[in-house]
Formats: structure tokens, C-alpha cells, sequence
């Protein structure tokens, strides 16, 4: 399962935006503009759908894309966990089983299953293997975009961060897109209004853009 889900922006009366997702009806957040509201959509359904893993529920299947939603998916690492514990629950392997069978302690299991937790993609990757799954990553081009945006905000550094910067920010493993891909998205993000290039002195991002509704 492709874990990526409609989001609805809503226009609020302080200009801003609410994202809300009808599958996950407890992932609901704003933002100053469509792209801020986008990134922090992301956040929001990664900590609903760590909640259902919590509260032991089902994972919502996403529904189809209405007219006036857009797609928003989980970062590849929380999608590999989500589908570890779809795999457990569905098979019905504690993680006791599971642990056994891997040669690694419960606690382990526990945090390769947790959206939550930190983890190395392959040691998911080797629970999914173990029950007879595999994990296949498709990057649609509006989520490489708000990966972008997304790295943008959160770069560390003291100026506004390079291609170099934001794809080194997106390598989190498998799967991670090409320097070639992340540039691609980019120029996309600079044609339509949403970023600037500072050249040396990196990308920024454009409130009230072209996009921003």
C-alpha cells in the first residue's frame, strides 16, 4: 500500500490554511500559506497514523484524490514502518515472534515497528523480508516537492541551504531520489513562484507565491 493520502486546504478567515485529510480525521493542521500548510500536513498525518500503531488500529487505505485535494504522503522510513506493523498485525507475529526469528530483542522490534522511533531503513526492510514483504518506494512528484520545501524549513544551517544541502537532507536511504530528480523539483518549485535561488547563499522560500492559492 502506497501510504499517501487526499489533503483538503481549506482557506481560514486569518488567511492562512487548514489541511485536513478525510481518512485520518485526527491529522488536522494550518499554515500561514499553502506551502507551509502543505509541509506541516505531512508532519500531521505521520503523527495520527503513529497513533493508530499506538492504539493498535487498523491503517486507513487511502481513498482517492477528489478535485480540490492534493496527495500528501509519509516519508519513505515511516511508510516502511507502517508496513511492518500492517504485515505483524495482519499475520498476527508479536513481536516476540518476530524478534526471535530476526535474532534481535523485542525492544528492537518495538522500535523498528514505532513511526515514532528513529530507525535504520534496512533493519525495517529485513522485518518486512522475514514475513514475506517487500518495500517498494514511488516518489510522485508533489511529494519530492514537499520534501523540498520541507528541507528548506528545516535546514540546520545558518544560511538558506544549496541543491548539495537539500539533497543531502532528502538521502535518508533506499529509495531516496537522485541529485538529478531533487534539481529537477526544485526548478519546478522556482518556475511556479514558491522558491528563490540566492544563488551561493541557497534557496528561500516565497511567501504568498504562485501557488499559495
Amino acid at each position: 500500500m502506497i501510504y499517501a493520502y487526499p489533503c483538503r486546504l481549506t482557506p481560514d478567515e486569518d488567511g492562512g490554511f487548514v489541511a485536513t485529510f478525510r481518512d485520518v480525521p485526527e491529522a488536522i493542521t494550518g499554515g500561514r500559506d499553502h506551502t507551509e500548510a502543505l509541509a506541516m500536513a505531512e508532519d500531521a498525518l505521520a503523527t495520527a497514523l503513529a497513533g493508530y500503531v499506538h492504539e493498535e488500529w487498523e491503517i486507513p487505505v487511502p481513498s482517492g484524490i477528489e478535485e480540490g485535494e492534493v496527495s500528501v504522503a509519509v516519508q519513505s522510513v515511516v511508510a516502511a514502518k507502517l508496513a511492518l506493523y500492517s504485515a505483524m498485525k495482519a499475520q498476527r507475529v508479536s513481536g516476540t515472534d518476530l524478534a526471535r526469528r530476526l535474532g534481535i530483542s523485542e525492544a528492537a522490534v518495538r522500535k523498528m515497528a514505532n513511526p515514532d522511533d528513529r530507525s535504520d531503513m534496512d533493519r525495517v526492510q529485513q522485518g518486512l523480508k522475514e514475513l514475506g514483504h517487500s518495500l517498494k518506494v514511488e516518489v510522485t512528484i508533489e511529494q519530492l516537492e514537499q520534501d523540498v520545501i520541507k528541507a528548506i524549513q528545516q535546514c540546520p544551517f545558518p544560511n538558506h541551504p544549496t541543491l548539495d544541502v537539500v539533497v543531502s537532507m532528502l538521502n535518508i536511504g533506499p529509495g531516496s531520489p537522485t541529485r538529478a530528480t531533487v534539481e529537477a523539483a526544485v526548478q519546478r518549485l522556482i518556475d511556479a513562484g514558491r522558491i528563490c535561488d540566492r544563488g551561493y547563499r541557497g534557496y528561500k522560500l516565497i511567501r504568498g507565491g504562485l501557488n499559495n492559492g
